[in-house]
């Protein structure tokens, strides 16, 4: 959910002027958090603006109206990629003015003076750039589809012109947080169950497998469902879950596929006992140093529906390891 607040604040500069003498009906709760979420961010705006000195220095009113034209997609009266390098020389000129006359001892620096159409000019295309980036980062984060889009933008445009809150923001940010915090769990019960749904098939052949496999002879099967066949049987002591072991691994898929083998590179590995898969982590503490071991590891103690995104493990697949605990090393 942090992560979700930080995208909408980052979009703080990020305006549109759609409609502003309108006032939309506020009925449900994303009614209430869309406004208020624009509320907030007006806040900031105008908080950001007057602490650099904006607020002086630009033209709001053009700001907002390329704002407004930007987000509604209104045909542009300057296009914010073309012209960036003149908001990039405006702004440069501007700190220079600024570092000259903060070292100025004689008072006759009159400060940074363009005239009044570049000034105009510039706002108008800041505000542009800056209502393109926002419909843009709403759509990246899957906003679009979920605020009220006119209730932000009404909400944005009352406190980032000075105009009072038709909901108190300060009283209500529980409501925006809780908003999110209820969103991303919906997200997640989605994705999870598009991924139970597309790798059904992965997680049911592994169940099959060890279903299958708990038979064979020299197989012991522990509570948690972990499978084990001891090849070498070593005789030194068991690492806890706060050592450090070096060992020699060699993984498979259950059809023989080889993801990763420390015995392939032709070099064994070191980790903490208790920062590798469940499997694995419970594994390793039954197993004498010395001793060389085969794993079978159920999809829930191993990666589970969370393999590493591009990797050859698929979500909910059972894996396979032989593995030689050479020491532990602290």
């Amino acid at each position: 959910m942090k992560n979700l607040l930080l995208l909408i604040m980052a979009t703080v500069t990020m305006v549109s002027c759609q409609s502003l003498n309108s006032t939309h009906p506020i009925k449900t709760q994303v009614d209430s958090v869309s406004y208020l979420m624009g509320a907030s961010d007006g806040d900031r705006l105008i908080t950001s603006f007057e602490k650099e000195k904006l607020d002086t220095l630009l033209n709001l009113d053009l700001y907002f109206k390329g704002l407004s034209d930007a987000s509604t997609e209104a045909e542009l009266k300057y296009d914010p990629e073309t012209e960036s390098s003149k908001v990039e020389a405006f702004f440069q000129e501007y700190q220079v003015s600024k570092m000259a006359e903060s070292t100025d001892t004689t008072g006759l620096l009159s400060g940074f003076t363009p005239d009044v159409a570049r000034v105009d000019s510039i706002s108008y295309i800041m505000g542009a750039s800056d209502g393109q980036g926002m419909i843009k980062g709403f759509a990246d984060a899957g906003l679009d589809t979920t605020i009220v889009f006119e209730l932000y933008l009404e909400g944005l445009f009352a406190t980032g012109k000075g105009e009072e809150s038709r909901i108190p923001v300060e009283e209500n940010m529980q409501m925006i947080k809780d908003f999110f915090q209820k969103l991303q769990e919906s997200r997640k019960i989605a994705e999870e169950s598009k991924i139970n749904e597309q790798f059904a098939q992965v997680k049911t052949a592994g169940e099959e497998f060890l279903a299958q496999n708990k038979g064979v002879d020299g197989i012991v099967e522990t509570a948690s469902g972990l499978q084990y066949e001891v090849m070498v049987e070593g005789k030194g002591p068991k690492p806890t879950i706060n050592n450090t072991v070096k060992v020699h691994y060699h993984g498979t898929l259950i059809d023989g596929t080889v993801f990763d083998s420390s015995v392939d590179r032709g070099e064994p590995t070191s980790f903490p006992v208790g920062r590798v898969i469940a499997g694995w982590t419970e594994a390793l503490q039954l197993m004498p140093v010395g001793s060389k071991w085969k794993l079978y590891i159920p999809q829930d103690i191993a990666y589970g529906a969370n393999p590493r995104a591009g990797g050859p493990i698929e979500p909910f697949a059972a894996l396979i390891f032989e593995v030689e605990l050479l020491s532990i090393e602290k």
